[in-house]
């Protein structure tokens, strides 16, 4: 709840810096979101390995110096070995601050940093619905706060219409579930990789 109330925050302030500003966009694309992880256990085991794709829409809102994005991702995570893993649907909030930089009339850069948080909204095992309880539920066991940082490009097509791209890197702090094991694992590495290409308009 901490995390979520963070993130709410940081949109309320990405709010008020779109309201400051005389540029203001809108679009959608997609999303395609790589991940891994790596567990190193206190008594020595073998390292758990895990592996994930996602992939689905992204909508954002644009200012000069903020972005916020809505991403919903279908997404496979799965063990090193595994023949088998997790589906999930996510529903995943991000704010970010970034700097444009002018390459010219048409073409823009920017570098920049900020956070999302993944909701999921459905998970299932090898076809079985997981459904909360036995012990456990399926936000404690996916949803988490990420750190990402990253850079982007605008191609202006038109006055108004741009296609934008954003290469990012995440990284990805534990879950509940991951918090309650933590006197069993010495460390919890988790990192994503954000690919987006969308268009924009400019009003």
């Amino acid at each position: 709840m901490k995390k979520l109330v963070m993130l709410l925050c940081m949109a309320v302030c990405s709010a008020a810096l779109f309201a400051q500003t005389g540029l203001f966009s809108v679009g959608g694309g997609a999303i395609l979101v790589p991940s891994f992880q790596t567990e190193k256990f206190k008594d020595g085991g073998d390292d758990q390995k895990r592996s994930g794709f996602g992939g689905g829409l992204n909508l954002f809102f644009d200012a000069t110096y903020a972005e916020v994005n809505i991403n919903l991702l279908f997404a496979n995570e799965k063990g090193e070995d595994a023949d088998k893993g997790y589906n999930t649907t996510d529903l995943v909030l991000g704010v970010v601050g970034k700097y444009p930089f002018a390459l010219g009339e048409k073409l823009s850069v920017f570098p920049f940093i900020g956070i999302d948080y993944r909701i999921v909204l459905g998970a299932s095992y090898d076809g079985t619905k997981l459904e909360d309880g036995d012990g456990f539920k399926k936000a404690d066991m996916f949803n988490a706060l990420s750190v990402l940082f990253g850079a982007g490009v605008d191609y202006n097509i038109t006055g108004s219409l741009y296609v934008r791209g954003e290469l990012g890197f995440g990284i990805t702090f534990n879950t509940k579930l991951e918090d309650d094991k933590k006197d069993y694992i010495d460390s919890n590495f988790k990192g994503k990789i954000p690919i987006k290409i969308a268009v924009g308009y400019r009003f």
